[in-house]
């Protein structure tokens, strides 16, 4: 069985003072099924507890193509298939099974495009799709894939591309806004550029923003080469926000490098492809804090790193967000020498650097909003505290 996602679903047991939470895969046969823990075990018991696997949803690409992508969060299962569709997978109070598709890449492009990520936030309101094309290069340079991102809100038959975000190098990691506070009115920030929302302007650079079924909040991009962006998407905006960079990308800042990223390089740029694979974000996480500070822990095939933004009220950011406090100066430049940002807080350094690197965080189920565990799994080793 080929595990395709772990992790997002819900949390079903405690043992030993850790949640199992449920697990979608995907097997041969095209089904998704959870591997499941039992009832409770008490702390005491010295024996691992035994997991059931169910079927989930049979024949899940529904003709689709292979399943390229699962995702899940608050009881929405989202598949995505080699042929470019996303599938939506929910279920009524009865049980009965919904699905919506909304086809993300054409038809005629199938063929040499692939959905290669998939990113849902914690409500299943917002999802943001990266999409790989064919290669290129020139000179016998840097070979690298085309990329595109899309975004798909709940309500929408269908996906738009995101215009802003082909510089940036293909998406890899998401971390969505902490809170998710309802579809109130959106207040701008001052600085910034963009559309404007229903209610109000919004902006990548506004300090206020609510968060809910419309709204993203400012949420965090990061790429394959390293870059790391802030952005609002609003489902009631016709044109996106420009995104806000806040870490420069090494391909970004040294043209010599090529747009180059892990496995995509010929051997006269294997030496940009090792610098621009190693830092890769793998896995983002964004965390609020006490005092309106807040988190961000970002996963490396090497490294990971946490950032804690200054108090609410104390950055003076270029455009009120805490984000931009933390890694751009007041001038909105960025400060140091190219490819340098705001020192991490905290960095832990992995023995064996691998790409497949993933960071889980643990939540306590009613007792915190702030997680108390976390796992980083890179290079065949688990470091968790």
């Amino acid at each position: 069985m080929d595990l395709v996602e772990a992790f997002g679903a819900r949390t079903t047991a405690h043992h030993g003072g850790m949640d199992f939470v449920e697990r979608v895969e995907s097997g041969g046969s095209g089904d998704l099924v959870i591997i499941d823990a039992p009832v409770a075990v008490t702390s005491s018991s010295s024996e691992a507890p035994q997991l059931f696997i169910d079927t989930a949803i049979r024949q899940a690409s529904r003709g689709r193509g292979a399943v390229t992508c699962v995702t899940a969060s608050n009881d929405v299962v989202l598949v995505t298939t080699a042929r470019g569709y996303l599938l939506r997978y929910s279920w009524d109070e009865n049980g009965n099974e919904q699905v919506k598709e909304v086809e993300v890449v054409a038809s005629k492009h199938s063929a040499d495009h692939r959905i290669s990520a998939a990113f849902m936030d914690p409500g299943a309101n917002h999802v943001l799709v990266s999409v790989r094309g064919p290669t290129g290069g020139t000179g016998g340079a840097a070979v690298h894939h085309s990329h595109e991102v899309y975004y798909i809100h709940r309500r929408w038959p269908r996906a738009r591309a995101l215009a802003e975000l082909r510089s940036g190098g293909p998406l890899t990691a998401v971390a969505w806004c902490a809170k998710q506070q309802g579809d109130d009115v959106i207040a701008g920030g001052a600085g910034g550029g963009g559309g404007s929302g229903r209610k109000g302007a919004t902006s990548s650079t506004a300090g206020s923003i609510s968060v809910g079924d419309s709204c993203t909040g400012p949420i965090l991009l990061g790429t394959e080469i390293g870059t790391l962006l802030e952005l609002v998407l609003d489902e009631r905006q016709k044109r996106e926000t420009p995104p806000k960079t806040l870490i420069e990308g090494l391909a970004v800042k040294d043209p010599r490098r090529g747009v180059t990223g892990a496995g995509h390089a010929t051997s006269a740029a294997s030496a940009s492809t090792s610098s621009s694979s190693s830092v890769a974000f793998t896995c983002l996480y964004q965390i609020s804090l006490p005092a309106g500070r807040k988190a961000l822990l970002a996963a490396t095939p090497s490294h990971l790193r946490v950032w804690v933004t200054p108090p609410a009220g104390g950055g003076g950011g270029p455009g009120g967000s805490p984000w931009q406090a933390l890694f751009l100066n007041p001038t909105g430049q960025h400060p140091g020498r190219p490819g340098v940002s705001a020192p991490p807080l905290a960095v832990l350094e992995a023995m064996s650097p691998s790409p497949c690197s993933q960071l889980q965080l643990w939540w306590p189920m009613g007792l915190s909003d702030l997680p108390t565990r976390f796992a980083w799994l890179v290079g065949g080793v688990v470091y968790h505290g």
